[in-house]
């Protein structure tokens, strides 16, 4: 993985990378904070389930707002343990 500041390795369909490496590492630990953007329901529990946070819209309206983050929350709920930083 880039964040760890060695060289990586990579050959995929669509991209490679060859010995790429990130020359100043970040200093969160295990890694900076991954935040998801979502305007759905769906897309606020997919990233309860592999982000770290979710970012909204500013065309969004304050009830949906609720309403995502509550998504968020529940999915956050039921495929994790404690609580979201």
């Amino acid at each position: 993985m880039l964040w760890s500041g060695e060289k990586v390795y990579y050959r995929g369909r669509y991209f490679t990378l060859d010995g790429l490496r990130m020359e100043v590492p970040p200093l969160q630990k295990p890694h900076p904070p991954v935040l998801m953007s979502c305007y759905s329901y769906g897309s606020a529990a997919r990233a309860a389930r592999i982000a770290d946070g979710i970012i909204v819209g500013q065309q969004t309206g304050f009830q949906e707002v609720k309403d995502l983050a509550g998504a968020y929350m529940d999915e956050w709920h039921k495929a994790r343990t404690g609580t979201p930083e």
